[in-house]
């Protein structure tokens, strides 16, 4: 079995929301504190824009994160994906289109369906695992590729 998603999936969906909005409770608290003692603290920097930050990473962590599957493994002709307790076998021939996205923070693989698979649906997102580098650019061959090499030379032996 090759594990082809991320261990980072865990501090992306747990750890990093729960970081962001606990730093914004904080300057709310901060903000309101520092408010009452010097009274020089507008309505916008104490309640608005916390308020604007907290909406707008949860708009970002709804849209990126939370639906990334928590474990992606390729096991012969099938993937085993866990998504919290439930886990789906699928078969590699129900997988229409695969599509990379390795530029975003956290990088992005999301493989299509045919037949949609409860309870993932139609697509399956994953971190997939990658080389690091400093720059934040993965470099080399990762999962990810040799993945859609075997994809398509499954497709062109079927």
């Amino acid at each position: 079995m090759q594990r082809l998603s991320s261990r980072w999936t865990f501090f992306h969906k747990r750890v990093f929301p729960v970081l962001w909005f606990g730093f914004l409770v904080f300057a709310v608290v901060l903000l309101v504190y520092q408010g009452v003692v010097s009274r020089q603290i507008g309505l916008f920097v104490a309640a608005i824009l916390p308020l604007g930050f907290a909406l707008f990473g949860a708009t970002l962590f709804k849209r990126f994160v939370f639906d990334l599957a928590d474990e992606v493994w390729l096991e012969g002709d099938h993937l085993l994906v866990r998504l919290g307790q439930r886990r789906s076998l699928i078969e590699l021939s129900n997988v229409s289109d695969v599509e990379t996205k390795m530029i975003q923070n956290p990088a992005r693989v999301t493989l299509a369906l045919r037949t949609p698979c409860f309870p993932f649906g139609e697509f399956i997102s994953f971190v997939p695992v990658a080389a690091f580098s400093l720059w934040g650019v993965v470099g080399g061959d990762t999962v990810a590729d040799e993945f859609m090499r075997r994809l398509s030379a499954s497709r062109r032996s079927a």
